[in-house]
């Protein structure tokens, strides 16, 4: 499972498997904000005030962007006790990577 979650969840090149349950982070926070940045602006030049409250138009578009800025179906447990109910959509994910926490899977 880890090797798919390095292979294809998470941003190519960010981190690398080491192990067969450890992955160390590379670098690349920074070129990642900015295409999600990119990618969120896009999106948000979509928006019109005649398609805004389209019912799965740009409006809906840019809050899947939002809040899942690696499009997977995937959603992460990022509690750090082990004793969180729900998982969490890839951007709290990314939040924690990029802010330099450390991540056990």
């Amino acid at each position: 499972m880890i090797d798919y979650l390095v292979n294809e969840l998470l941003p190519k090149g960010m981190f690398s498997l080491i192990g067969i349950d450890e992955i160390v982070y590379n670098g690349g926070a920074d070129e990642w904000k900015a295409k999600w940045i990119k990618a969120i602006h896009d999106k948000a030049g979509e928006v019109t005030t005649e398609n805004v409250l389209d019912w799965i138009g740009p409006t809906y578009q840019l809050e899947k962007e939002l809040k899942n800025p690696l499009h997977t179906d995937h959603h992460f447990y990022l509690s750090e006790d082990s004793c969180q109910s729900y998982a969490e959509p890839s951007a709290e994910l990314m939040e924690m990577v990029c802010r330099g926490s450390q991540l056990y899977l």
